[in-house]
């Protein structure tokens, strides 16, 4: 049984950040999962580095918007 729960809980942080992916901020994603606490959301959110500096990277290189 316990190693059920580690896979479904690995299965559910893999979603969690697949969401975090998709480039909503953290009020969505805690929404759509479910977690009213930022810390366990976290612990459940599994970004990696690279993922994280692509995306700072195109944030720079898009221009910026004027409403």
């Amino acid at each position: 049984m316990r190693h059920d729960l580690n896979a479904l809980s690995q299965v559910f942080s893999t979603a969690i950040s697949q969401v975090f992916e998709m480039e909503l901020g953290v009020p969505e994603v805690a929404l759509i999962s479910g977690h009213k606490d930022y810390r366990m959301l976290a612990r459940h959110t599994h970004l990696r580095a690279e993922d994280v500096g692509k995306k700072t990277e195109r944030l720079q290189a898009a221009p910026e918007s004027n409403p």
